[in-house]
């Protein structure tokens, strides 16, 4: 079954459906269609939880203050290591070292962790303010220790263990009280400089411990929920450390985070499938009859094709409110380029996550250069969007 040129058309915000055939002369029709209500431009469609929407007033030294749509606040400059907080450098000096110097080889670290670990995530920051850099690859630096455990940790007890002292160690690092681990040292001092929300820090660990087994979600609306309270979270944090409170920046974050982890779940399947294992949600599984994901096949088509249509729904909606989001936020929010190229390569592929680049393991792979993604993120840096 033929599932290509099913994806949202930008100018008129409908499906395209073309008649394809695979493998033979029979022709059919692809049967999916994105509801219409994923095309609605209501408030809110997909029914999405931004941070700022919270009706709970926020502490008067909240950044995330509702009272207004839209501020820029004036935050200190990277690197976090200039006006380290005393009680930090304190520390340092107990440990017979130089505060700033550890500081700095802790963020040194941080951007190399996540260099290697979340190439993503590093393309996303680079594209950053200069000013802004240290502070975002922090917390990206965080996501990937956590994103790493299930990877790291063997069994479900070792991984709960281990989200038990990250747990623990954020709340010591909102204490300026971190470990001597280079990510938290770091951590410290930017959740200090910048108040970042500990909402998001300690939702970020609470996640990734809640899904402790190797099994996907059970659907597709836990699994949206788990790009919320991850991906969307890394771009609440990121927003928060540039200065930005403003609620069609929080919208449009959200839609992201949620299609990052919808793109995650179908990058899995080639990843896993030497496993035996199918990370797609249980939902989508039962609906399509999944049962083999050694490689393409019919059903597995069709649950691929229906995660991807939910994928571009949401980097849609976001980039529908791009010209209401302040353009030094557009600049955290150009992750929706990377996701834009993968669905992009998928449909060309018919949908087949099996297929030449899309069984790269990251992102930035696709495509026969990463000279032409760095202009691509250049043009839309350049052109004021995402």
């Amino acid at each position: 079954m033929a599932l290509r040129g099913g994806f949202l058309s930008t100018r008129t915000g409908v499906l395209r459906s073309k008649q394809l055939t695979r493998g033979s002369s029979r022709t059919v029709t692809s049967p999916w269609r994105l509801s219409s209500v994923y095309l609605s431009c209501s408030s809110n469609p997909l029914n999405v939880s931004m941070r700022s929407f919270s009706t709970t007033p926020s502490s008067p030294s909240s950044p995330f203050s509702t009272t207004s749509s839209s501020t820029t606040k004036t935050v200190p400059a990277d690197p976090p290591v200039q006006g380290v907080d005393p009680n930090l450098m304190a520390q340092a000096s107990a440990r017979g070292g130089d505060p700033r110097a550890e500081l700095a080889a802790s963020v040194k670290y941080c951007v190399e962790y996540v260099k290697s670990h979340d190439p993503e995530g590093y393309i996303a920051c680079v594209f950053l303010p200069k000013q802004h850099q240290s502070a975002a690859f922090v917390i990206r630096a965080l996501n990937a220790e956590l994103a790493a455990v299930k990877e790291e940790a063997e069994t479900v007890t070792a991984r709960e263990l281990r989200f038990m002292w990250w747990k623990n160690e954020i709340d010591e690092c909102l204490k300026l009280n971190p470990s001597t681990h280079p990510v938290s040292l770091a951590l410290s001092a930017v959740a200090h400089k910048y108040t970042l929300q500990p909402k998001w820090l300690k939702t970020l660990v609470d996640a990734r411990a809640a899904d402790l087994d190797d099994r996907g979600l059970a659907s597709m609306d836990h699994l949206e929920q788990f790009g919320e309270a991850t991906g969307s979270a890394v771009l609440y944090l990121t927003l928060q450390a540039m200065g930005i409170t403003d609620l069609t920046a929080d919208h449009a974050a959200s839609h992201i985070g949620r299609a990052n982890a919808l793109v995650s779940s179908i990058r899995s399947v080639p990843a896993f499938a030497p496993q035996g294992l199918c990370l797609l949600p249980g939902d989508i599984v039962n609906k399509h009859e999944v049962d083999n994901v050694f490689g393409l096949n019919e059903p597995l088509q069709a649950a691929v094709y229906d995660m991807a249509c939910m994928a571009h729904a949401h980097v849609h909606h976001a980039r529908q409110l791009n010209d209401d989001v302040p353009e030094e936020a557009r600049l955290a929010l150009l992750p929706a380029v990377l996701l834009t190229r993968y669905l992009d390569t998928l449909e060309k592929y018919n949908f087949d996550p099996f297929a030449g680049p899309l069984r790269s393991a990251y992102l930035h792979n696709l495509g026969p250069s990463r000279l032409l993604l760095h202009f691509n993120l250049l043009k839309h840096k350049w052109n004021k969007t995402y």
